[in-house]
């Protein structure tokens, strides 16, 4: 029965059999599938109190229950006491179905508790529950659909903040939101809050959408529709393959939580709001929140559409005061500073800066922040000078054992701030470092220059593997690449060949730099076409294919027979192609792709095989040219084989866990499992065809092929 309802909550049988036995340990960052299944044992009769589920998760090394889980499983299902307990269903193959979406909606759930709750909310909550944040409506604050129908502006209501307060205003307001208040006032404090509130009737009901957390910042990165930003940001933020972000977008099984609209430079605000404003028409089932310094809103030309609009109150004077003496008594003339001192008293309105302010005064005694630390001349200057001080305590108690100086940290710090700002980022990723982060153009010619070389270095590698592979199990056809040259003395014939196809492709690797600079700077297809960024894309692939296959045919066809020397252009052409598809992007800003974790896909199996078929065909029909038969079904088993693993490997999974630059392990987990996939099955199907004598080649195509475009080259570029 566990196990069955655990299957109806995104977890089969098997994976609750695998807890129970031992095999599987539960993530001790996943407190909602440790929720969930206190909750079933709850309703069972396995736990019949809370203080028996807190004995239950220290057993296992968990951290016990917060009251919030302790009033969502013991106060909920108190109500419930009276329902029956409903039989198994007899539909197992539909509860397999169900299973397996509401996995995946688990895994986005955990995501979203794990950066936004756990990592954010529930520091600022243990901190600040002291001050009680209210806000009030502001109508005029949004547009109406029917203005003519919509009530004259009374006495704007008030009201506390807090979860439940939060969770009813957004049922109220049609799920559409829209946050106000000053610098530091809370704003995504109290949006976090309403997050947690929707996560847990998300985890205890499958009908309830998913809230997750944006920031409209990199929105102004392209300036696109929102539903393509999302499906996007969803890729990017979350690691949710896009297929499958788009059919939650389409099935309004999701619900937006957008902050940042102020960090958006302000002519950018209001096409910003005229974009989501066309979200909402086109998926108005779809809760959107979005958080705003007030000023910033206000002055944009556009008005959100949504039901209702709220502003925070400014913390009252003596709950800031109040605040101060509790953090540190000892400290109590340095908060009195700021409450009496007219020029000051504006700064403990802001959660922020009472945050900022309690750092400062609990560090050293004999230094307490004074009037004298921020002289200033007006609040926000006054600011900054706090935001300042509160650098320099950082810096003069680091973390951990530093080598470097703090005014070497703080430069740095400054330097990430400002290439953050420019590229419309509020979270420091590894992953989203591009090469338009570098100081200047030759910075980035550098960069263009030593990567595509480094690619033309490893295709020359996997086309001297690709040579060695045609003598042996075609060895009629007329490939001699160096053979019209004089063998130097004491060098194999195998050796020249590497030492030709190495240089000759390093040469084509820095043609395709100096292409794709040209590419990305001036940017042709978009100034001439109008093209989607995907046309974009794929046609400069095309381009570099087109370069590639023509220089590398002028530079060969001497070499050999004109229709194997073509044939020969055409495999560069390709790899170089796949490179461009698979490794790099379309321009500075977008050039290292983001990874996803490695799923087998059955709908790219058949374009792998239609393409692997084709190939071998061509092979054919060239050895038929020139009367050479070596069995036509080892050539199709072969590259159809080749042809399936390229095409499954392929695909995109959501993974159970996403932390800050994870992209990095990812790639290279990536790469693993695509060598421990390929590599067996290439290896037993060389051996079963052409022997030992291909096995040690075939070992070193396949590392060489897995490592590149399966992880190690993301790695690299970084």
């Amino acid at each position: 029965m566990i196990g069955h309802e655990m299957g109806d909550a995104g977890y089969s049988a098997v994976s609750v059999s695998n807890w129970e036995l031992g095999r599987n340990k539960i993530n001790v960052d996943d407190r909602l599938v440790l929720v969930s299944i206190i909750s079933i044992l709850h309703r069972f009769g396995g736990i019949s109190t809370a203080e028996e589920a807190d004995a239950f998760l220290h057993s296992g090394n968990y951290r016990g229950l917060n009251s919030d889980e302790r009033q969502q499983i013991f106060a909920s299902s108190a109500e419930a006491t009276t329902e029956p307990v409903q039989a198994p269903s007899a539909e197992p193959e539909m509860d397999i179905a169900l299973s397996l979406e509401r996995s995946r909606e688990l895994i986005l759930l955990a995501r979203v508790e794990r950066s936004w709750i756990t990592g954010v909310l529930e520091d600022a909550d243990y901190q600040f529950a002291e001050i009680p944040l209210t806000a009030h409506s502001v109508p005029a604050a949004v547009s109406h659909v029917w203005p003519e129908m919509t009530p004259p502006p009374t006495n704007p209501e008030q009201f506390a903040l807090d979860e439940t307060t939060l969770v009813r205003l957004f049922a109220a307001s049609d799920a559409s939101l829209l946050i106000l208040g000053g610098a530091g006032a809370g704003k995504t404090f109290t949006m976090l809050r309403l997050v947690r509130g929707l996560l847990k009737r998300a985890v205890a009901d499958p009908r309830q959408p998913i809230p997750v957390v944006l920031s409209l910042s990199s929105w102004a990165e392209r300036r696109r529709p929102v539903s393509d930003w999302l499906v996007d940001e969803l890729a990017t933020k979350y690691h949710i393959p896009r297929p499958i972000g788009r059919t939650w977008l389409q099935e309004d099984r999701i619900a937006l939580f957008l902050d940042g609209l102020d960090v958006l430079p302000p002519p950018l605000i209001a096409p910003c709001l005229q974009a989501i404003n066309q979200f909402r028409q086109e998926f108005g089932f779809i809760g959107v929140v979005v958080a705003s310094r007030t000023a910033a809103y206000f002055d944009a030309d556009a008005l959100l559409d949504c039901g209702l609009a709220v502003e925070l109150d400014p913390v009252p004077t003596e709950e800031a005061g109040r605040f101060l003496a509790q953090q540190d008594p000892e400290q109590i003339d340095s908060g009195r500073t700021f409450i009496l001192d007219p020029a000051l008293v504006d700064l403990v309105h802001s959660p922020l800066a009472l945050k900022i302010i309690t750092s400062l005064t609990q560090g050293d005694p004999a230094s307490p922040v004074s009037v004298n630390d921020v002289s200033a001349t007006d609040e926000e200057t006054y600011l900054k000078s706090l935001i300042g001080r509160y650098v320099e305590e950082i810096l003069a108690h680091p973390f951990g054992a530093t080598q470097y100086p703090a005014s070497d940290l703080r430069r740095w710090l400054a330097w990430l701030a400002g290439r953050m700002k420019e590229h419309n980022q509020t979270e420091l990723l590894v992953e989203n470092v591009q090469p338009s982060w570098l100081p200047s153009d030759p910075w980035r010619w550098f960069y263009m220059l030593l990567t595509r070389l480094v690619d033309g270095l490893i295709i020359g590698l996997i086309m001297w593997l690709l040579l060695h592979h045609l003598h042996l199990v075609h060895p009629g056809l007329p490939l001699g690449l160096t053979r019209p040259f004089e063998r130097a003395d004491g060098i194999s014939s195998g050796a020249q060949d590497l030492f030709w196809l190495l240089g000759v492709n390093a040469l084509l690797g820095i043609l395709v730099a100096f292409v794709q600079m040209f590419l990305y700077e001036h940017n042709p297809l978009a100034t001439h076409f109008q093209l989607t960024p995907w046309q974009r894309r794929h046609g400069q692939i095309l381009i570099v294919g087109i370069v590639v296959f023509v220089v590398a045919y002028l530079t060969s066809f001497q070499l050999g027979e004109p229709i194997p020397m073509l044939f020969w252009a055409l495999i560069e052409a390709i790899i170089f192609m796949l490179f461009g598809r698979f490794i790099h992007g379309y321009r500075y800003r977008a050039e290292v792709r983001h990874t996803i974790a490695l799923n087998w896909s059955w709908r790219r199996v058949k374009m792998g095989l239609v393409a692997s078929a084709l190939l071998a065909a061509l092979i054919e029909l060239i050895e038929f040219s020139y009367h050479v038969d070596n069995g036509i079904w080892k050539t199709f088993l072969a590259y159809t084989v080749v042809g399936v693993l390229l095409g499954g490997l392929s695909g995109e999974r959501m993974a159970t866990s996403v932390r800050p630059n994870e992209g990095m392990v990812r790639a290279y987990r990536n790469a693993r499992t695509a060598t421990m996939v390929a590599l067996p099955v290439m290896s037993v199907l060389s051996l079963l065809l052409w022997g030992t004598e291909e096995l040690v080649f075939t070992i070193l195509l396949v590392l060489t092929c897995t490592a590149t475009f399966y992880g190690g080259s993301k790695v690299g570029n970084h």
